[in-house]
């Protein structure tokens, strides 16, 4: 705010300058092109610091605590959480999604990495976050990353949780949704012989990754 203060005072001893010719009775009071340019180039608006860049690694099997294995319903998550987050991104032009030198590349090894951090009973949550920073976001010139926890339990009962770490708030959020198996995998309508998402889990999961990178 001082700074700004300053600006303001040089710019009206530049201006006030500039206006003594007119004082002096010349017929016109105008800026020097290169008074111009310095103001022009202080005030203009900044470029390119709106973007904020999302990357998208893997869910994580929270029973065995490892990468969630490659099957169809793996698959199927991927796809409604892509999904989610073309949604967040038509509505908000600043989202960069999996953007060229702003990604972190899905492999087993990353998505291994953020297991390791995320479990270690040693680190306080915000420990966590602030290594998941460090040693994945900062290199990789990331401001958010789009994961989540996948959990089978007894009585056919599946929990799904995508969530969002943010780096500039700091935090992690995330959505949970519980599903039985009868209203999670279905027949596709076209092909008996193939399973998709139930239409509401794909629109949950999906919708709640939208929400999720609206809080960005």
């Amino acid at each position: 705010m001082k700074n700004n203060k300053k600006w303001i005072y040089i710019v009206q001893v530049l201006v006030a300058l500039s206006c003594l010719p007119f004082l002096m009775g010349q017929n016109k009071c105008g800026l020097d092109d290169t008074i111009t340019q310095m103001i022009g180039q202080k005030f203009k608006p900044s470029q390119g610091q709106s973007k904020i860049y999302v990357t998208h690694l893997t869910f994580m099997d929270a029973d065995t605590k490892t990468i969630m294995a490659q099957t169809e319903a793996a698959e199927l998550i991927n796809q409604a959480v892509v999904d989610g987050m073309q949604l967040a991104k038509n509505t908000n032009a600043n989202l960069e999604i999996n953007h060229p030198g702003h990604v972190i590349a899905n492999t087993d090894a990353n998505v291994n990495m953020l297991i390791n951090i995320f479990w270690d009973v040693n680190l306080t949550k915000g420990e966590k976050i602030q290594k998941l920073i460090s040693e994945m976001m900062d290199p990789n010139k990331v401001d958010a990353i789009v994961t989540g926890q996948y959990l089978e339990k007894q009585g056919d009962i599946i929990n799904v949780r995508p969530f969002v770490v943010s780096k500039s708030k700091k935090s992690i959020v995330s959505k949970n949704h519980i599903f039985d198996t009868t209203e999670f995998m279905c027949t596709d309508p076209q092909n008996s012989s193939i399973k998709i998402l139930c239409q509401g889990a794909h629109e949950k999961i999906r919708d709640s990754v939208k929400e999720l990178l609206e809080t960005l």
